[in-house]
């Protein structure tokens, strides 16, 4: 594996865990995806981003790992899409139920 991809998979590893380490819908922790939980994180991380520059992960670190994310897995992210309920489990998925990260940042 070369650097940039171990760097890249370590930088999702840590971000996932700050999140919580599971999907916050169904708690599965397979195929697991950083959500933006009404969208508009989404939009300060693309218009912040350079171009063909920072993942996601990167962008979450350089911040101190900021309110608006969430875990998903890709069945319950794909199941969101743009609204704010996983239409696979009924669960309306707008962050009340996101860790702390503090305690993990600290």
């Amino acid at each position: 594996m070369s650097q940039t991809a171990e760097r890249h998979r370590n930088l999702r590893d840590w971000a996932i865990k700050v999140y919580g380490g599971k999907c916050a819908c169904c708690s599965t922790i397979e195929n697991l995806t950083v959500d933006h939980i009404d969208g508009s994180a989404g939009g300060i991380y693309r218009s912040a981003r350079s171009p063909g520059g920072t993942t996601i992960y990167t962008w979450l670190l350089h911040r101190g790992y900021p309110k608006g994310f969430q875990i998903l897995c890709r069945s319950c992210n794909a199941s969101k899409r743009k609204g704010s309920v996983c239409r696979l489990h009924n669960r309306v998925l707008d962050g009340s139920n996101a860790p702390s990260i503090q305690r993990l940042l600290i």
